[in-house]
C-alpha cells in the first residue's frame, strides 16, 4: 500500500512538472483545434463515468451580499481594484453550510422523537381503550345483579317478607349502577376524542418540522452554492486603461461587462482535468452579442488541501476581451480550449 501511494505521489509530481513545463516560453505547437467544453460547477458522481471532454461550468460572479456594482468610470475613479474591494467568502459560507447540516441533525433528532411520541399515543391510546372495555364489561355484570336483586326484593316486599326500606335501597343500588353504565358510551366518545385530538397535533408538529427541515435543506443547498461559485473565482482585476469591470452577480449567474476590460480568474481543478488547460489558450464565449473573450493559462499550482468537490489544483486564468460595448452586457461564459499553444 506505501508503495501505491509513493508511486501516484511521484505521478502526480511528474504531470504537475510538466504542466509547468508546457506554459514556459517554448516553441509552438501545433496541435488540432480542440474545444472542450469547461465546466465549472458540480463535478461528476464518484464512481460515474466522465468523458474527457467534459469539465465543470464556471460563470464569473460573486456572493450575493458582496455587490460589485460601480458606474462606469467608478473604479477609475477611485482608483480602488476589484480584488481590494471583495475577499472571497468561501470559508464562511462552508462554516455556515456546516452549521445548518448540524440543525438539520437536531430536526432529524426531533423527527425521530416526534415518531416515538406518536407510537407512545397509539400504545397509550389502546390500553385505555382496553380498560374502557374491561371497566364496561364489569359495570354491564354489576347492573345485571342489581337489576336481579331489585326485582327480588319487590317480589319479597310484594309478599311482605321484606320490609320498605331494604326495596328502597335495592332500587338506589340499581339506579346508581345504571346511571354509570350511562356514562360509558360518552366516556368512550371522550377517550376517543382526545386521542384523535393528539394525534392532530402530533401531525400538525410533524408538518411543521417537514418544513422547517426543507427549508433548511433547501439554505443548505444554496450556501453550498454559493460556497462554491465564490471559490470558483477567487481574484477578478480590471484594467482600468481598457476598461471597467461594472458589475458581477452571483445569484443570476451572469457577468455584466461595459468596457471589458482586463481581468483574471483563479479556477479550481481536479488532477484527472490538468491535462484541458495544458493549452495556455482559452477563450470564454459571451451568451449575448456573440463576444468572445480570449485568454491564456498563466499558473497552475497545487493546493495545499483538496477541496470539497475533489480539485486538488488551481489555475489562474488572464482574459483580455478583444470587443467593446457601450452599454453593460449580460453575459455567461463557457470556457473552451483553444488551439495551439500562447505566443
Amino acid at each position: 500500500m506505501l508503495r501505491f501511494y509513493i508511486t501516484a505521489g511521484i505521478a502526480a509530481i511528474a504531470l504537475t512538472g510538466a504542466i509547468a513545463a508546457g506554459l514556459g516560453h517554448g516553441p509552438a505547437s501545433v496541435a488540432p483545434e480542440v474545444r472542450t467544453a469547461v465546466a465549472l460547477t458540480a463535478a461528476a458522481p464518484s464512481g460515474a463515468a466522465v468523458e474527457p471532454a467534459t469539465f465543470r461550468t464556471c460563470f464569473l460572479d460573486w456572493a450575493e451580499e458582496t455587490p460589485l456594482i460601480a458606474l462606469r468610470d467608478g473604479f477609475a475613479s477611485t482608483g480602488l481594484s476589484v480584488s481590494d474591494r471583495v475577499q472571497p467568502d468561501t470559508v464562511l459560507l462552508t462554516f455556515r453550510a456546516e452549521n445548518e447540516r448540524a440543525q438539520l441533525e437536531m430536526l432529524d433528532l426531533r423527527a425521530l422523537g416526534l415518531a416515538d411520541r406518536q407510537r407512545l399515543a397509539t400504545a397509550a391510546h389502546a390500553a385505555a381503550l382496553a380498560r374502557h372495555a374491561t371497566e364496561a364489561r364489569a359495570v354491564e355484570r354489576k347492573l345485571t345483579r342489581a337489576r336481579e336483586a331489585a326485582a327480588l326484593a319487590a317480589t319479597r316486599h310484594r309478599e311482605g317478607r321484606l320490609d320498605r326500606l331494604s326495596l328502597e335501597l335495592a332500587e338506589d343500588q340499581l339506579a346508581e349502577i345504571d346511571d354509570l353504565a350511562a356514562q360509558t358510551a360518552p366516556a368512550l366518545t371522550l377517550l376517543e376524542a382526545e386521542h384523535a385530538l393528539r394525534l392532530i397535533e402530533l401531525q400538525q408538529e410533524s408538518a411543521a418540522l417537514t418544513s422547517e427541515r426543507t427549508a433548511l435543506q433547501d439554505h443548505i443547498g444554496t450556501l453550498s452554492l454559493r460556497s462554491e461559485t465564490a471559490g470558483v473565482i477567487s481574484f477578478v482585476a480590471p484594467a482600468l486603461s481598457t476598461g471597467a469591470l461594472v458589475a458581477v452577480r452571483r445569484g443570476e449567474h451572469v457577468i455584466s461587462l461595459a468596457r471589458p476590460g482586463m481581468f483574471r480568474a483563479k479556477v479550481p481543478v481536479h488532477l484527472r482535468d490538468l491535462s484541458l488547460f495544458t493549452d495556455r489558450h482559452v477563450t470564454a464565449r459571451l451568451a449575448l452579442e456573440a463576444g468572445i473573450l480570449t485568454g491564456q493559462v498563466t499558473r497552475i499550482s497545487a493546493l495545499r488541501s483538496p477541496l470539497p468537490d475533489g480539485s486538488t489544483h488551481e489555475v489562474e486564468i488572464r482574459f483580455d476581451p478583444t470587443g467593446l460595448a457601450s452599454e453593460p452586457q449580460s453575459a455567461s461564459c463557457l470556457f473552451e480550449t483553444g488551439t495551439g499553444a500562447a505566443p
